[in-house]
């Protein structure tokens, strides 16, 4: 008789199909939100006749959109899911090492009856979501995450507790001239120190250590593994499987029987069921609200104007106001490495309007930077030291700026 494991995570669909124990086949894909569709599909590609008998479990973050309509079919828990799938895997498993796209768990004791367990919260820092974020503001693609760590040659010191503060250190890393491979390491070990710190504490980790779930496909992330946690190459096991011991602890705990028909028959009926309910209310705008661009003049005033810079972790704003408050001109640009420079805008709305470019040497945030001399005859070029006092040159007049500790 067929065993049928199905694993439905925060972002991936993982299906296990074992007959009298052995794994017959692997199924994998991203649900993009809808992991029913998603499942139905893999159905359909086992290989196995469509009346044929199987014994069902389902388990996973959205087991409960499926459970929700189709009681019949029964569940495991996701941590017993986890330990009886390592059990199979990996028979000598002290403790496991558990991070998927939102979740982040650690299991140890694991050769005990009870073994002992803890689990991040709502906030997914330390996952796999984490890294896709962090990807994302380095304008890299989330599969070359360990080919890239494979060319760092250090290990900066960054934040891995929240997103948000990971992306103004890699901001500041960035403008102190940090490679990205480099940055992108010393995400994997701020995460892993944090996870050691916030979800393992005080727990014994027992050796050997199982690491599973999506985040193995991270080369980086192994080797912080290895390096905050002290393991050698055989106390830290990473099975080819990795991504898949839920699903084969369900599987494993299957019940039931069923045939393809029928789950193709209760899957549709769940997405219906889905389809007919209804979300949260659509947000509106507030009267009066406008979303609009601001209008500027275009005019550069004879008197001269205000320029004003803030360099935030993730923007950077110039906005040229007249003696008079009027805004002249503006500009939006995401924050990137260097220094500043200010140059005359070719094919700007007038002639003397200036751009604003990030190069070279480091520029912490700033509110109002300098005041522009009405006569913008060349270009100016600002550089300063990391760490050091703002040096402007002599065509900027020094007018206020953010006060640090």
């Amino acid at each position: 008789m067929y065993s049928l494991g199905m694993d439905l995570g925060t972002s991936t669909v993982k299906i296990v199909l074992m007959q009298n124990g052995t794994v017959e086949k692997y199924w994998l894909a991203v649900h993009h939100g809808r992991p029913l569709l998603c499942l139905r599909q893999g159905l359909s590609e086992l290989a196995i006749g469509r009346d044929e008998t199987l014994a069902v479990c389902v388990t996973g973050d959205n087991a409960g959109a499926l459970l929700e309509r189709c009681p019949v079919l029964s569940e495991l828990g996701e941590i017993p899911a986890i330990v009886e799938g390592v059990r199979r895997l990996v028979p000598q498993a002290g403790s496991i090492i558990e991070i998927g796209s939102q979740g982040a768990r650690f299991i140890t004791e694991v050769q005990s009856r009870t073994p002992q367990f803890a689990a991040n919260e709502h906030c997914a820092g330390g996952t796999g979501s984490f890294f896709e974020d962090q990807m994302s503001r380095v304008g890299c693609k989330l599969e070359d995450y360990s080919a890239l760590v494979e060319q760092a040659q250090s290990i900066p010191r960054l934040s891995g507790r929240c997103a948000v503060f990971a992306k103004t250190d890699i901001i500041h890393r960035q403008q102190e001239g940090v490679s990205t491979p480099d940055i992108l390491l010393g995400l994997c070990y701020a995460m892993i120190h944090n996870y050691k710190a916030t979800i393992v504490r005080r727990l014994p980790v027992c050796k050997p250590v199982v690491f599973c779930g999506g985040v193995t496909c991270n080369s980086g992330v192994i080797r912080a593994i290895r390096d905050v946690f002290d393991l050698t190459e055989e106390e830290l096991i990473v099975p080819e499987e990795s991504r898949f011991e839920a699903a084969i602890g369900a599987a494993c705990k299957a019940e039931g029987a069923f045939t393809l028909a029928q789950l193709d028959a209760l899957l549709n009926d769940a997405m219906a069921t889905r389809s007919t309910t209804t979300g949260l209310p659509r947000l509106e705008l507030l009267p009066g609200t406008d979303l609009s661009e601001p209008k500027a003049t275009g005019i550069l005033p004879e008197k001269g104007c205000a320029l004003g810079i803030d360099i935030g972790s993730t923007s950077t704003d110039l906005v040229l106001v007249g003696p008079e408050g009027e805004l002249v001109d503006f500009q939006y640009l995401r924050t990137a490495t260097g220094g500043l420079f200010l140059y005359k805008r070719t094919g700007a709305r007038c002639a003397d309007l200036v751009h604003l470019e990030i190069h070279d040497f480091a520029v912490f945030q700033a509110d109002v930077f300098a005041v522009l001399p009405a006569d913008l005859k060349d270009s100016i070029h600002l550089r300063h030291p990391v760490r050091s006092a703002f040096c402007l040159c002599r065509d900027l007049v020094p007018h206020g700026r953010r006060s640090r500790p």
